[in-house]
């Protein structure tokens, strides 16, 4: 087996965490998605190869852990597919379409169909089975994972398809590539199994939209590092072109430049991010869900 490919792609994977931490994007529904994928991703970078770095025929302890490890990363990688879908409908400003319970049920219950799968091959092995003298190997309904995750694509790509006419291009593209660098990979894998490229396709996606999705420079304030001007107005693009009734509530601090010049460029974002914090937590109260943008000095 050549596992250089997963080698590349943890350390991608860390360089992504490394930045998405050091640049503060860590705030809004959108950005906790994103990290929760690209943790997942790791997750299920690491179960798809140490398996093979056991010796055989496996002790009982060991299989029990070749078990962890494989069921480890099903039930991550296939997560890592819901996500990404859940992420489009974040990034999209179509989350309205999928608040009401019941439809998130609808686009959660794939993947209820494939953790049941997984819990039921504990007990009956027709997925995958593993065995002490020769590992893993497949069985005959081990279909229904790759039938499911095919759904999830369909889902994405018609999704993708209808958010075209409101994202720009290089953002779209981005989005698609999951799709197509995944497609590709699992070609790849198909043709021969030695090569494990998966995992190091969706890296390079994952790259693509912190590059050109997600975009720190555009969206955050570099003062105060949360969502900036330039985040407000594509958001507020998303809003017209899906015509949202939406409620906007401007504050402005009048007199933002004294304060400023008065309490000095930390001390005043600080202050800045208090009053955030104090509108983020009232918010809650009332359940109401939001974004908070800041455009520099005081609004």
């Amino acid at each position: 087996m050549i596992f250089y490919f997963n080698y590349a792609a943890l350390f991608i994977f860390a360089c992504i965490l490394l930045g998405i931490f050091a640049r503060g994007m860590t705030k809004g529904r959108t950005n906790k998605i994103y990290i929760c994928m690209v943790v997942l991703s790791v997750v299920a970078t690491l179960c798809d190869f140490l398996p093979y770095c056991f010796q055989y025929p496996l002790s009982d302890q060991t299989l029990f852990l070749a078990n962890v490890i494989n069921y480890g990363y099903f039930f991550s990688r296939n997560l890592c597919i819901l996500l990404y879908i859940l992420f489009l409908f974040s990034v999209s400003r179509t989350w309205y379409e999928v608040r009401p319970k019941k439809r998130m049920l609808i686009v959660t219950l794939p993947y209820f169909v494939i953790v049941a799968a997984l819990v039921v091959n504990m007990f009956s092995p027709k997925l995958f089975y593993i065995s002490q003298m020769t590992g893993y190997e497949r069985r005959s309904m081990i279909y229904i994972l790759y039938v499911v995750s095919g759904l999830y694509c369909i889902l994405a790509l018609m999704f993708l398809i209808y958010c075209r006419r409101f994202i720009v291009l290089q953002k779209w593209l981005a989005l698609l590539s999951l799709l197509v660098l995944s497609s590709i990979a699992i070609v790849i894998q198909a043709m021969d199994e030695r090569y494990h490229v998966e995992m190091f396709s969706m890296s390079i996606s994952m790259l693509l939209m912190l590059l050109f999705v997600q975009k720190p420079e555009e969206q955050m304030d570099v003062h105060t590092h949360v969502f900036g001007w330039d985040a407000y107005r594509a958001e507020l693009h998303k809003i017209e072109a899906t015509k949202q009734k939406t409620m906007i509530g401007i504050v402005t601090f009048t007199n933002a430049e004294e304060v400023r010049a008065y309490l000095g460029d930390d001390r005043y974002n600080e202050y800045i991010l208090n009053v955030m914090r104090k509108m983020e937590m009232n918010s809650k109260q009332v359940q109401s869900d939001n974004t908070v943008f800041f455009e520099y000095p005081g609004h």
